[in-house]
């Protein structure tokens, strides 16, 4: 055996399957196919990335709002989770 596909397959084994789930307050995205990360840490990155994205493309649409993802490793248990708010109001200046 070749040693680059040695690695790839040594390497792969302590890959872990996690699974991203999101939820918006009205629509729940479980994922049902996961991907192979090195680390909870790579994925708690990546999560961030994409709530980032996630509350940017909304902000226009509402001031209440609330994103939340899960990362489920291949038990099924949460190893890493995190939520966005964005809560904004308009005020009237007063007048004396």
């Amino acid at each position: 055996m070749q040693s680059s596909l040695k690695n790839a397959i040594s390497s792969k084994a302590w890959l872990l399957k996690l699974y991203f789930d999101f939820d918006d307050g009205l629509t729940q995205l479980r994922d049902e196919e996961g991907i192979d990360l090195p680390d909870v840490e790579t994925a708690r990155t990546e999560v961030l990335k994409t709530l980032g994205e996630i509350a940017k493309d909304a902000l226009p649409k509402s001031d209440q709002q609330a994103f939340t993802a899960t990362v489920r490793n291949a038990s099924g248990d949460v190893v890493y989770s995190a939520k966005v708010t964005i809560s904004g109001e308009q005020h009237e200046p007063s007048r004396t």
